[in-house]
């Protein structure tokens, strides 16, 4: 297992998908992700699947927590309702 900064994996990204060698991705001394290549051309759909939804789950929306959020929001809509 290769072990990269996110700065080396972004600069060499490419070179490194090429590779058949997995990599942690490290941000900080802190694990920031991983990379594993796959073996077969193409993912079967259950893992899509999974990976979508961790992907949807990962980017849910922050609900509005203080009066004055709920306001600046609702403001906003109302403005860009009327904007056409």
């Amino acid at each position: 297992m290769r072990i990269v900064t996110v700065r080396e994996f972004r600069d060499h990204a490419t070179k490194m998908f090429r590779s058949h060698e997995a990599i942690l991705v490290t941000k900080r001394g802190h694990v920031s992700g991983f990379y594993f290549p796959s073996p077969a051309k193409t993912f079967p759909i259950d893992l899509k699947r999974e990976a979508l939804k961790q992907l949807v789950s990962s980017l849910k929306w922050k609900k509005a927590s203080s009066k004055e959020e709920k306001s600046a929001i609702g403001q906003f809509l109302v403005t860009r309702k009327n904007r056409g």
